[in-house]
């Protein structure tokens, strides 16, 4: 994989000079209910200052589906190690870097080094995360820092791998340039502590330009009881009767095979907004790829929760028929570069929970470019 990443990068420099000329002259891979106009343009001059080998790595858009405005936020993967992180690195050094690349930038130094602790625990990669439908035209905000524990590292029923989490947590409040604070690691540990086995830490992030927080998310849900359960364990100070009210008529759907929960995590403690996701990944076996049944390009994993959302929650109905057709058997596609090979799909969704209400609805819709 790491050999055809490299392959894939070398290509795309051939294909265009940046990610947003990339994205032009794929534009007609992105249906106009999701993304167009405004949300177009905005997305298109945000990642123009990106380099174009981005999208040899999963890249993908956070789309606000109660939102009638075709816009998206833009997310972006970042190995340790990739010609991408060395570009990254360039700009740095010429003067081009902001405070927040420094943080990124440091995160993927210890993340390239086997002999670093964060490396044995979050591996090379982390997710970058930039607001670019959601803030106002013309503005450029710090990204988003997410790093994602290894398979089980961080599982609950180990409260001797508390080390492990402190490790993560004081990454990402450096890499943020905050002044560090206990109290937000306290809560975040009390958490895990209160953690089953079945249970464990799928992401830790920080948002640097919005309110101080970090945002933690633990998976590992199979039904609604399970998560109900948990967030009495822990104290969440929200409305768990709303919680358990959505979450029980998915649960009656068939919409998901796993939840996951994530919180904003401050000094005062948990904040009273949660953001619940839901996964559709029911056989990732061998068999079940090579008899075209793989989560990322079957489109009638989804047709439940898709029905459920427009049911129930604020979407727009365009946004969602849009939605219907982007996970796809792979297509080619022949540029300057090459030939590629273009992978869409659904990685989740997403309700955003305030007070005793629905306040948002999101998809999460991923691209890929490997070169053939």
């Amino acid at each position: 994989m790491d050999e055809r990443w490299m392959a894939t990068e070398k290509a795309l420099l051939n294909q265009a000079s940046s990610l947003g000329e990339f994205f032009e002259h794929i534009r007609s891979q992105f249906p106009s209910a999701l993304i167009d106009g405004e949300g177009w343009e905005s997305l298109a001059l945000r990642a123009r200052s990106l380099p174009v080998t981005v999208a040899a790595f999963p890249f993908g858009f956070e789309l606000p589906l109660h939102d009638r405005r075709p816009r998206a936020d833009l997310g972006i993967s970042l190995v340790s190690g990739s010609s991408t992180a060395a570009t990254f690195a360039q700009w740095n050094q010429s003067g081009k870097g902001s405070q927040s690349l420094s943080g990124v930038l440091g995160l993927l130094n210890d993340k390239g080094r086997k002999e670093m602790p964060l490396h044995r625990v979050t591996g090379p990669k982390m997710m970058l995360e930039y607001d670019v439908g959601s803030v106002t035209t013309g503005s450029n905000p710090a990204p988003g820092l997410f790093l994602y524990p290894i398979d089980t590292i961080l599982a609950g029923g180990h409260p001797e791998r508390l080390g492990e989490l402190r490790i993560v947590l004081d990454a990402l409040v450096s890499a943020a340039a905050w002044e560090p604070s206990m109290h937000e690691c306290h809560h975040a540990e009390r958490i895990y502590e209160l953690m089953t086995p079945d249970m464990r830490v799928m992401s830790i992030g920080v948002l640097p330009s919005r309110s101080r927080a970090i945002r933690l998310a633990v998976t590992g849900f199979e039904s609604s009881d399970a998560l109900t359960a948990f967030l009495g364990c822990i104290g969440w100070p929200g409305h768990i009767a709303t919680v358990a009210r959505v979450i029980s008529r998915m649960e009656q759907r068939g919409a998901f095979t796993r939840a996951c929960v994530h919180f904003d995590v401050h000094r005062e403690g948990l904040g009273a907004r949660l953001g619940v996701s839901f996964f559709s990944q029911p056989n990732t076996t061998l068999e079940a790829i090579r008899s075209g049944g793989y989560w990322l390009d079957c489109p009638d994993f989804w047709t439940a929760i898709l029905r459920e959302f427009k049911d129930q929650y604020p979407t727009v109905p365009e946004k969602l028929d849009a939605l219907s057709g982007w996970s796809s058997q792979p297509c080619m596609l022949y540029g300057s570069g090459g030939v590629f090979l273009l992978i869409r799909g659904i990685h989740h969704f997403k309700l955003v929970i305030e007070e005793s209400k629905i306040t948002q609805t999101k998809a999460y819709a991923f691209m890929m470019m490997c070169t053939m």
